[in-house]
């Protein structure tokens, strides 16, 4: 249990440390890492479908990191 509090508590510090950078992609990489500490929690605490939304929000999110990359291969 306490591993799980562990990660929610890093998932709670990548989120207000996201909030504080002002360059956007250095917010997003410490959103996807709030992402993936939210999804190791959720899978701890046995609560799947939460964990499975966490993956999905972080794979939108590094989609988003590498918007400009992606765009310009996929949507000219």
């Amino acid at each position: 249990m306490k591993i799980g509090i562990t990660f929610s508590i890093l998932a709670f510090v990548a989120l207000i440390v996201s909030i504080c950078i002002k360059e956007r992609k250095k917010s997003l990489v410490i959103q996807s890492l709030n992402c993936l500490f939210e999804a190791v929690y959720d899978f701890i605490i046995l609560a799947y479908t939460g964990a499975i939304l966490s993956i999905i929000n972080f794979i939108r999110t590094f989609l988003f990191i590498n918007k400009e990359k992606f765009s310009k291969k996929h949507f000219i």
